[in-house]
């Protein structure tokens, strides 16, 4: 009988390095898209007002709540790369999935608020972008240092 290994072999774990550099790339592309994107929006006369559903009160949308909301997640993403560095490429590939996923799930949130057109359309290509731009970096950070 054969011992089965418990802890992932060497060869397949993927540098913190690279994770950390996966997370701060997709975190800059991320930011400086939907900082972007509120800039034209407000440019366009959106105005970033929200209130969501369920509630009475209104959120008004400016670049401090822009950056805290695609910092936080990203930053939390990245941990789970580096966490999740022994398990190899396949770990890293499906964690890009998930942050797609989450980009594209969460695009209800804006959707079902009261705002004006502009807004919504504002708020959701931030989310969308968030997960396509994660999405993007960690793919291509887990087939960049493939091991040999």
């Amino acid at each position: 009988m054969s011992e089965q290994q418990l802890e992932p072999s060497p060869s397949r774990t993927l540098p913190a390095a690279t994770g950390w550099k996966a997370g701060a790339i997709s975190t800059v592309l991320a930011l400086t898209a939907n900082l972007a994107a509120l800039a034209v929006a407000t440019a366009a006369g959106a105005e970033m007002m929200v209130r969501p559903a369920g509630t009475t009160e209104t959120l008004t949308v400016g670049a401090l709540l822009v950056i805290a909301t695609t910092v936080v997640p990203l930053t939390l993403g990245t941990i789970l790369l580096v966490i999740h560095r022994g398990r190899g490429p396949r770990a890293w590939r499906a964690l890009a999935v998930v942050g797609l996923a989450i980009g594209l799930i969460t695009v209800i949130g804006p959707l079902t608020t009261t705002a004006s057109a502009g807004t919504k359309t504002a708020l959701a290509f931030m989310h969308v972008a968030t997960g396509v731009i994660w999405f993007l970096a960690v793919r291509r950070a887990a087939t960049q240092d493939r091991p040999t």
